[in-house]
């Protein structure tokens, strides 16, 4: 089982996670079942905000912080359905499946660094009220809700389906605590990107109000 890795959206590996891949291996190694599964979700730090930990996941210099990633896991497929790019199972049912392929590398490696995102089926009207506990509880800026009979999408613009849809409470208008909020900005000005983005768009100036703060 040679040729376990993790990939960005765009196809490109992601780097510093040699000990994501030790530990699937070893569950591979342990139950051939583990062996024939396509992952699909996002690698994730415990400590690191999500800026610096992308950079962590595109530098390939090897870093000792990188032994705080871990693989949190949103849906699961057999690879041979995604290598085919045709898969029968429906949103719900590969939830089963993803949660069956996590059991499966957990028991065949406990110490495997690999979780599953929480999920609540129901009724639109009864998935915004969960939708709103949630991200009040664990303090984040929304969800995403899918149509719980929807196929899987291949597109890296699957977050555009029409199947999808994120939702963000108004937080400023409740009064609530949130550090993540739409502001429509003037864009100023702009710089090319440097190295392998070189004559392509590196950065943004913008400018506009912020909670009353000018930026």
């Amino acid at each position: 089982f040679p040729y376990t890795t993790l990939f960005r959206s765009t196809g490109l590996p992601h780097w510093n996670v040699d000990h994501l891949i030790a530990e699937l291996e070893i569950a591979a190694a342990a139950d051939p079942r583990c062996a024939n599964l396509m992952l699909d979700g996002e690698v994730m730090h415990d400590t690191l905000p999500f800026d610096k930990a992308g950079g962590l996941l595109r530098n390939h210099k090897v870093d000792p912080r990188a032994s705080g990633f871990y693989l949190h896991l949103w849906d699961a497929m057999p690879i041979a359905d995604f290598d085919a790019r045709k898969c029968g199972l429906t949103l719900l049912e590969r939830k089963v499946f993803m949660e069956d392929a996590v059991a499966m590398i957990t028991a065949a490696n406990p110490s495997c660094h690999v979780s599953k995102n929480p999920y609540f089926y129901g009724q639109i009207s009864e998935a915004t009220e969960y939708a709103k506990k949630f991200v009040l509880e664990l303090e984040e800026e929304g969800v995403v809700m899918k149509k719980a009979d929807a196929l899987y999408s291949h597109s890296v613009n699957a977050s555009k389906a029409p199947t999808w849809l994120k939702w963000k409470p108004k937080f400023l208008e409740e009064g609530l605590v949130q550090n993540m909020y739409d502001a429509d900005m003037k864009i100023t000005g702009a710089i090319e990107g440097k190295g392998k983005n070189k004559g392509m768009l590196g950065a943004m100036f913008i400018e506009g109000y912020l909670r009353s703060e000018e930026r």
